[in-house]
């Protein structure tokens, strides 16, 4: 993956411009055109997406729909300008396989608009500076370990669980504006394109209707709430309004916190994507979690030092099992063999990392909390060992292995660091 920062001034913006970008391979002459932005202001726009009800029922009996804003253009729309006119904007570029690992010569063909300020070019991950914590590559053989990086943050993903094992993400003062949800139009989630086009099944916002969870098969995995009887009928619960009440309510659970990512419409519906979510029981994702998020924000966006600080999270979620008696969805299916399209995590986990003026650890802050799961109002801080510790007792077949810092040498700093839970309150 190439990075690059780019500025485009008012002046250049808007002009039909172009920035092509190329790679040589030395003795090859060969040119490849690797990509291209445009140096047009980005334009995010939604389609809509329905949604069935909770609870919501028609007059016979079925359940209501409605309809719910999701990112339109995020595969067209990455590759135009959004933070840039206002200040140096990150692009990622992938890198053709015949060309990794190869010397070759970098170059940039204008079109169109100047000038164009170009930065900080380089064939590294910013997010994963002290280390990809489970070694996830951008290779489909590596399909419950699947790394996608983009500018507003980096994943691995797990084509078992049509989950996520993590996101990864840098926030600095940068990355913060003043976009809210209601300001931005959106409220569900779109597909990921860099899932679309792997051939794998790509989850979409319905996937995650809680009272008709699908599993693998296409079958429904009933999550309302009522008393089996050994006939088979079912006699389902409803409150006082006559609403089913489900027995698992499931959220779309941020992990890259759309609020870290608010500067503008282009990165806010970034977050907004299937790849960025994971389903989470809807008090803890709209109480303690949420509450967990905006701490660590705090320490950026409130501190009299946040100018020189920049956080590095991962987040995701643990507890996965293939024996059906130990299934999460187990208990809220009909049949308990059903395999569930999209693993509910029996627990959440972050790591932060915060450090001060490009240090070269993170020694400012840094620590590990986890949690199940489920309604609560408080959470575990611990070491980063200690999450480590907790992810690698996951079943290898469907968690790949963690190891936090691994760029990082081995030192008493490093084993400080990856052991005691350290955290400043600012």
């Amino acid at each position: 993956m190439l990075r690059l920062d780019i500025h485009v001034p008012e002046s250049s913006l808007n002009k039909g411009g172009r920035l092509k970008v190329y790679l040589e391979e030395v003795g090859s002459p060969e040119n490849v055109k690797i990509g291209e932005i445009s140096l047009e202001e980005s334009e995010p726009t939604t389609e809509k997406a329905t949604r069935t009800s909770l609870r919501e029922r028609e007059p016979d009996g079925s359940r209501k729909t409605y309809e719910v804003n999701i990112p339109s253009n995020y595969g067209y729309d990455k590759d135009t300008i959004g933070y840039g006119s206002s200040g140096f904007e990150t692009f990622h570029i992938d890198v053709p396989p015949s060309l990794r690992g190869k010397v070759a010569k970098l170059t940039f063909e204008l079109q169109g608009a100047e000038p164009v300020y170009i930065d900080n070019a380089f064939f590294k991950s910013e997010v994963l500076k002290w280390g990809n914590p489970t070694e996830a590559r951008n290779d489909l053989q590596f399909e419950n370990n699947f790394l996608i990086e983009k500018p507003q943050y980096t994943l691995s993903y797990n084509r078992s669980k049509n989950t996520v094992n993590w996101v990864g993400w840098k926030l600095d003062k940068t990355w913060l504006g003043s976009i809210t949800r209601d300001s931005s139009g959106v409220g569900g989630f779109a597909e990921d394109p860099d899932v679309r086009k792997t051939g794998w099944y790509s989850v979409q916002d319905s996937d995650y209707d809680a009272l008709n969870l699908r599993a693998r098969t296409g079958e429904v995995v009933d999550n309302r709430q009522g008393t089996r009887y050994p006939d088979g009928f079912i006699d389902f619960e409803t409150d006082d309004k006559g609403k089913y009440i489900p027995m698992l309510s499931i959220d779309r659970g941020h992990m890259t916190p759309a609020a870290d990512r608010n500067r503008t419409l282009k990165d806010y519906y970034a977050t907004y994507l299937t790849t960025n979510l994971l389903p989470q029981q809807s008090e803890n994702n709209q109480g303690v979690w949420k509450n967990l998020e905006k701490k660590v924000r705090d320490v950026i966006d409130n501190s009299a030092k946040s100018d020189s600080l920049a956080t590095y999270s991962f987040a995701g979620g643990y507890g996965y099992y293939d024996n059906p008696v130990n299934r999460p969805y187990t208990g809220i299916s009909q049949n308990s063999n059903l395999e569930p399209l999209i693993q509910f995590p029996l627990g959440l986990w972050k790591v932060v990392f915060t450090e001060e003026n490009n240090a070269e650890l993170p020694t400012f802050a840094h620590y590990g909390v986890y949690m199940g799961n489920d309604a609560r109002i408080g959470y575990q801080k611990t070491s980063v060992q200690e999450i480590e510790n907790l992810l690698n007792n996951d079943l290898r077949d469907v968690s790949p292995k963690y190891q936090f810092l691994s760029n990082v040498p081995e030192s008493p700093d490093k084993e400080s660091i990856k052991n005691t839970p350290f955290e400043r309150f600012l």
